[in-house]
């Protein structure tokens, strides 16, 4: 019998996707160009692995492409340190608020903010989740015993759907921060998050943190502690690969190293170095060296080689990864 013809059913020109720089190559390789706009991220993680340094660069990243304005920061921790945001470059002029307390509030102020966006896109950054309440949780006495998780978890689906459309509507990002906790008694998923599935389900990028190792360094004969080595988990991605890992390096008062991570990133996966300018070895103490004269244009080029080699490696496996033939292609 002869194969079926299978015609193609015509489908929409979907609109281009549009994203802006995480501040890493790596992580920009991971979620598929970098943070996706018009749709929500969710950035999870154990305590201190970098999810505030990771949302100021994030700010600091946007605000280059479309202006500090158009970026709030809703710190409901009440726990932001302006100063150290400031060094990692943090822009003075974006919208801060610590007001925020409830689901609900977060649902009215991210309507505000939508209404008066006066520009091509947005970022709302929410640092964080789980230090938000619901209005019920707020209005009982401390003496109350009844648990107001789900009702936390049913308010935040309902903002969800109903803000998913107008984020997507004025091209805004919304920038999630979450804190892992410890999900007792369950041995398969031994950390998850508060906020209930909404999470999971409205997010388009999902990332998950976890600390590596201290980085130290020696002056004088003396040790110090002056950053973090964190892994990156791609736990959901709806615009690029899903399940992609990287390890990135966070410098205290710096932000994420990127080159010093492509470095470690580029043996790990044996990358071939011919077309670099120097061996991968010798790159370590050549970028230290360009910092301490602060020679920005050296930077830029070790950068810029470095970058290259990086996205040349990613994309030969993951074009070595995929099937040698679409299935309908047989048909």
């Amino acid at each position: 019998m002869a194969a079926v013809k299978v015609k193609p059913i015509a489908r929409p020109v979907e609109p281009q996707i549009r994203m802006f720089p995480s501040g890493s190559a790596l992580l920009d390789l991971q979620q598929g160009g970098g943070w996706v706009l018009g749709r929500m991220i969710n950035c999870v993680g154990d305590s201190s692995t970098g999810k505030t340094g990771l949302a100021v660069e994030a700010a600091s990243n946007f605000s280059r492409l479309y202006g500090a304005s158009n970026v709030k920061y809703v710190e409901t921790e009440a726990a932001f340190d302006e100063h150290y945001a400031a060094r990692l470059g943090l822009p003075p002029d974006i919208q801060r608020t610590a007001e925020v307390r409830t689901v609900e509030d977060f649902n009215d102020d991210l309507n505000e903010f939508l209404q008066r966006l006066d520009g091509p896109a947005g970022l709302y950054i929410v640092d964080s989740v789980d230090a938000l309440s619901s209005q019920a949780e707020v209005a009982r006495a401390i003496t109350d015993k009844t648990t107001y998780a789900t009702e936390k978890a049913k308010v935040l689906h309902e903002v969800f759907r109903r803000q998913v459309a107008p984020i997507a509507a004025k091209n805004v990002c919304l920038f999630l921060i979450s804190q892992t906790k410890d999900n007792i008694g369950n041995f398969w998923v031994p950390k998850t998050r508060s906020g209930g599935h909404a999470l999971d389900f409205f997010s388009s990028q999902t990332i998950w943190l976890s600390e590596l190792g201290k980085e130290k360094r020696t002056v004088s004969g003396v040790e110090r502690i002056v950053g973090i080595n964190v892994r990156s988990q791609n736990k959901k991605n709806k615009v690029g690969e899903p399940f992609r890992t990287v390890d990135v390096l966070i410098v205290f008062n710096y932000g994420i190293d990127d080159e010093l991570s492509m470095i470690e990133w580029l043996k790990k996966n044996k990358a071939n170095e011919s077309g670099l300018i120097m061996p991968l070895d010798k790159y370590p103490a050549a970028i230290r060296r360009a910092r301490d004269k602060r020679d920005i244009e050296e930077l830029l080029r070790y950068a810029g080689d470095l970058r290259a080699a990086t996205r040349a490696r990613w994309a030969e496996i993951e074009d070595a990864l995929q099937p040698p033939l679409r299935k309908y292609e047989v048909m």
